[in-house]
This record gives C-alpha cells, structure tokens and sequence, in this order.
C-alpha cells in the first residue's frame, strides 16, 4: 500500500454533489480514506464560477500509472473531455498531488502537481489532513508553505 493525496475541485453544476460522487468512487478502489474540508475558492487564472475544493488521503495497491487512469476514467464518467486543458470550467477535476515521496516529470504526469505548492486552493485543505508532511522535493512541510500561503496572500495560478 502507498499514501496518495489527490485534489479535486467543481465549479459546474451540483459542485459538492460532484465532489462527494467523485470521492465515492475512488473509495472503491482505495483504503483509509481521509478528506479535508470543502473550500470554495473563486476561479483562477480565468472567468468562471467559483470551485468547491476538497483534498483526500488515500492508500491505494496500484502503481502510478494505474492510479492515473482510474481517476482519469472516473472523471470522463462524470462529463470531463481530456482536452480540456488549461484554465476552464469543470464538473470535476482530479489532480495526483503525491504518491509516497515521487518526484516525476513526464509529457502525461508529473508529481508532485505542478505549481501545487503556490496554490492556496491545494495546499490549505492539504494541510488540514498532513500538516508535517514534507513536500515531495522539497524541504518544507505542508504546514509552512500553506501558512505562508495564507500570511502572505501570494499565489500563483
């Protein structure tokens, strides 16, 4: 078993319906599943309606690539088209922001989630559930860079 923390955000439609769907179905496949609470967050970097965000802790039996397209076939299961890169607005987005302490940069995946460290919506609710966890690469907890985060008002989208 590995830990895995994912993000996952909404900003179309039943926004916390969708969150709960979506962490239902990763619950099937996963174990010791821990959530932080619900944050709406405004969009960012583009003109859309606000985001429900959640952060879960899973542990899971499955190697990296696997995981990937479980969460990448629950998304299309919910009306989410690959392709809709970039800044736009989703029923849901599922992101890996770590898998144990990988650090991975591929065309199709990189981990820990780019830009994840400078983005309030992730790193707050990230650290309501592994505030001492060190960021994969770096050497800062979770805890210091979302308190940071939230001191200095910086982020980047």
């Amino acid at each position: 078993m590995v830990e895995v923390f994912l993000s996952l955000g909404s900003n179309q439609g039943d926004r916390k319906g969708n969150l709960e769907e979506a962490l239902n179905s990763i619950r099937s496949f996963s174990e010791d599943m821990r959530n932080s609470r619900f944050y709406q967050n405004p969009a960012q970097g583009f003109q859309g309606g606000e985001f429900l965000n959640v952060v879960s802790g899973i542990k899971v039996n499955m190697d990296v690539y696997s995981l990937l397209t479980q969460l990448q076939s629950i998304e299309w299961q919910m009306g989410r088209a690959r392709g809709q890169e970039g800044p736009t607005d989703r029923s849901i987005d599922i992101d890996i922001l770590s898998y144990t302490d990988m650090v991975l940069q591929e065309v199709d995946l990189e981990i820990p989630h780019p830009r994840s460290q400078y983005r309030d919506f992730v790193m707050i609710p990230w650290a309501d559930l592994a505030p001492s966890l060190i960021f994969p690469g770096a050497m800062e907890s979770i805890g210091d860079l979302s308190k940071r985060l939230e001191e200095t008002g910086q982020w980047l989208g």
